[in-house]
């Protein structure tokens, strides 16, 4: 009896042993997130809340940034391997200055959930109101900077003032405070403000035909993370479908959301995602023929039309950048051949997509 359970006990001794290599074994990535809360930037979140990074060996190590050139300084530091949803001016900007940076995904396709607001007694109810007032952005570089150019350009509204504001936070501190008059959002943010009559909705960035249809936020890595960490950047993406899946499909993503964004209860938590899918423009790819094959893009397919897979969740874009030259304006910037599984297109950079296939 003593023998068989010295044998027990090596045996589980051993199997412990052989376990460690298993968890030792997993590659840490670092990975930063503008703006802790919003929809977008929580996939990561819920998609690790599920396992789905683990089970493709990897061990994810998040700093959340405040967006725009702080998520490009991260980046480019080397305190993260990569950065997700980052402005596409911030990253054009830094590469332009010599940053090793590089594009390796798009994030995001036009403003659809983005929308500015005044204080209740401020008089503001339209864009045209914002003559001459104060408006508020994240930082220089950011996605929300690029929409706050094209609303003062398509509403004529050349004596306004894009401030920058931080966050959603600090844009309503400062919008509160009559600092600036008008603040920036997105849901899940502001809504029980609006709700409260303690704001207003004044306009929002899907009216803004400029962007409409351009990549406004990239995902980004440096030259050196790329060349060591490709790997792991394509399982990164690989455990990133998966959790956006999820996120549209199963409402205990709603429950890790509402927990992990401070002050949002399931019930905003599903507003967001619901204003965040029924918002986004759709887009339609054709079938590629052969692998390397430019894909043709087709904006706002017919209303009630089936999408293919990669199209379930409208506007979110797992389709991954490269595979075609850098644009003119950028040469080097997209890393060639570096592409994941589905084709797409970056309309913003006149970049095409190609065949997914990792090459």
């Amino acid at each position: 009896m003593r023998n068989s359970v010295r044998s027990i006990g090596l045996l589980a001794a051993t199997a412990v042993v052989a376990a460690v290599p298993m968890a030792a074994s997993a590659e840490k990535l670092k990975v930063a997130l503008p703006q802790k809360g919003l929809w977008e930037t929580s996939i990561t979140i819920i998609g690790q809340s599920q396992g789905f990074f683990k089970k493709e060996g990897l061990e994810l190590e998040i700093l959340h940034t405040r967006g725009g050139s702080e998520t490009v300084q991260a980046v480019l530091s080397g305190s993260v391997d990569m950065a997700r949803s980052n402005g596409i001016l911030g990253t054009i900007g830094g590469y332009a200055k010599g940053a090793p940076i590089r594009v390796i995904g798009a994030s995001m396709t036009g403003a659809p959930d983005a929308f500015w607001y005044a204080r209740a007694d401020s008089g503001i109810k339209s864009a045209k109101d914002l003559q001459g007032k104060k408006i508020g952005f994240s930082r220089p570089g950011s996605s929300t900077h690029l929409m706050v150019l094209a609303l003062i350009a398509q509403y004529k509204l050349d004596k306004a003032k894009a401030v920058p504001s931080g966050g959603p936070s600090g844009s309503f501190t400062q919008t509160m405070s009559k600092q600036i008059d008008a603040g920036w959002s997105v849901p899940p943010f502001r809504l029980s403000d609006i709700a409260a009559g303690k704001i207003v909705k004044v306009v929002s960035a899907a009216s803004l035909t400029e962007i409409a249809g351009q990549t406004i936020r990239v995902n980004v890595a440096s030259a050196n993370s790329l060349k060591n960490k490709r790997e792991a950047l394509v399982k990164y993406h690989r455990a990133w479908l998966k959790a956006l899946d999820f996120a549209y499909s199963n409402d205990m993503a709603l429950e890790v959301y509402a927990k992990f964004a401070k002050g949002v209860d399931v019930k905003i938590a599903r507003e967001t995602r619901k204003v965040r899918h029924a918002a986004i423009r759709h887009w339609q790819t054709r079938p590629v023929a052969r692998p390397g094959a430019p894909v043709q893009v087709h904006q706002e397919a017919p209303e009630g039309r089936r999408y293919q897979r990669h199209d379930r969740h409208p506007g979110e874009e797992i389709g991954y950048q490269s595979g075609a030259e850098g644009p003119a304006i950028a040469p080097g910037l997209f890393p060639r051949r570096f592409s994941w599984r589905y084709p797409w297109r970056c309309p913003t950079l006149r970049s095409t997509i190609m065949d997914g296939q990792n090459r």
